[in-house]
């Protein structure tokens, strides 16, 4: 008879667009897990490389693995046909030129089942192209045992948000709204799951490796560089909109977090000298600022942080070009 922890299945969800280099290496690391109770829905969001190929071969001798063709959409269109084909217990996140420990399910399937946890989150190592670790980026082990505290924690402390490092009850990915972005697709598909969580765990232990390499053309680097400024506006908007929407108990916090995201924005446009986006990001900031510079939430915030705000507030491009960088850095 196989125990609980054998009968959970893990839906492990890849989204695959041009990566022939690192796709077999990731496949590799989900195949060969010391947990074999897995379910690998790989989407090959229309790739023009071998990534698609290669899937398939790897398909032909694993039936585990599911391998879905389509016509190329974004990231966001791939994660939601991944979440909709996914019938796992559990469900985890691995983008397609990452790896996994070879014993990360089996430890995380362990903590979820023994904690009852609706989500762990885990740490990750940063992962040069020689191979050897560049860094790690782990968290101080915590309980959150109530969605006040889930989201309080997600929402007023800025928590890291990629789904990669978060593995998932199914059934928090139920009936999701705003799939069609690509950047921020993980803030979105985050504040929705956090916003169902009754517990969440989170553990210093690293079992993801990011493989890094500058070259790359990735959304998040396009968020961060600011080519997609008027896309994270809209996108956040609709996001404040599902909090309210939803009963979200800290909509000022959120707005808050997004200011900290408008304000690094308005960075990386400036350095792109944008105009355009530049206006935009200012007259977005200035509507929310307006409404929470006198709140409660925001001078419960660091001093650093209020005055970085408060100093965009008032000049945008004094920020970008005396304390911007400082501010950013420190």
């Amino acid at each position: 008879m196989q125990s609980l922890k054998e009968e959970s299945k893990v839906s492990v969800l890849i989204p695959v667009y041009n990566y022939e280099k690192y796709v077999a290496k990731c496949l590799e690391s989900v195949i060969n897990q010391t947990y074999k109770n897995l379910e690998i829905v790989a989407v090959d969001d229309g790739s023009t490389d071998r990534s698609g190929e290669i899937l398939d071969e790897y398909a032909q001798n694993d039936m585990r693995l599911k391998v879905i063709h389509k016509e190329n959409g974004g990231i966001g269109s791939a994660l939601k046909v991944a979440i909709e084909n996914a019938t796992g217990e559990y469900v985890a996140f691995l983008d397609s030129d990452d790896f996994m420990d070879l014993n990360a399910y089996e430890k995380l399937v362990d903590i979820a089942i023994k904690s009852n946890a609706d989500i762990v989150m885990y740490g990750v190592r940063m992962i040069a192209l020689d191979g050897h670790i560049r860094s790690e980026d782990d968290f101080e082990p915590a309980e959150f045992c109530s969605n006040d505290e889930v989201m309080e924690d997600f929402v007023c402390h800025n928590t890291v948000t990629p789904l990669s490092r978060k593995f998932i009850k199914r059934f928090l990915l139920d009936d999701l709204k705003m799939m069609e972005y690509s950047v921020g697709i993980d803030e979105t598909i985050s504040i929705q799951v956090m916003a169902r969580c009754s517990k969440l765990v989170r553990i210093k232990e690293c079992y993801y490796n990011a493989v890094g390499e500058p070259a790359k053309d990735s959304v998040s680097r396009r968020a961060i560089d600011g080519r997609n400024a008027k896309t994270i506006i809209k996108l956040n908007q609709e996001i404040i909109q599902f909090c309210k929407d939803n009963g979200v108990k800290y909509v000022n916090d959120y707005i808050i977090r997004y200011l900290n995201i408008l304000s690094g924005q308005y960075l990386a446009v400036y350095m792109l000298t944008n105009n355009d986006d530049e206006r935009n990001i200012v007259y977005e900031f200035r509507i929310w600022w307006s409404q929470v510079k006198n709140s409660r939430e925001l001078r419960r915030r660091s001093k650093k942080e209020r005055l970085r705000l408060l100093v965009f507030s008032i000049s945008p491009k004094i920020y970008a070009t005396v304390g911007g960088v400082k501010f950013e850095r420190n």
